[in-house]
């Protein structure tokens, strides 16, 4: 079911960046948006940081799921420092 579904997405992810697939926005949205439903702000921030440090612009969709991971977490500083 629905429930399991993030964790396929973070396989999926692993095995593009093995192929040397080129991620974009969407692709780190994506596993932004699978790590909130798995619970995993920390690596939700790892994945943000990532996504910089590959040079792909953040977009809405990736602070707004950002906002929502550390939400769900209650980690308000660290929604808070995805704006520095």
């Amino acid at each position: 079911g629905k429930g399991g579904q993030w964790k396929e997405v973070l396989k999926v992810f692993k095995a593009m960046e093995e192929d040397n697939v080129a991620l974009n926005a969407i692709t780190y949205n994506a596993l932004i948006s699978a790590c909130k439903t798995g619970g995993l702000w920390e690596d939700a921030l790892r994945v943000f940081e990532d996504m910089k440090d590959d040079n792909i612009v953040p977009n809405t969709i990736t602070y707004n799921t950002l906002i929502s991971v550390c939400k769900k977490g209650k980690r308000w500083t660290e929604a808070l420092k995805v704006f520095e």
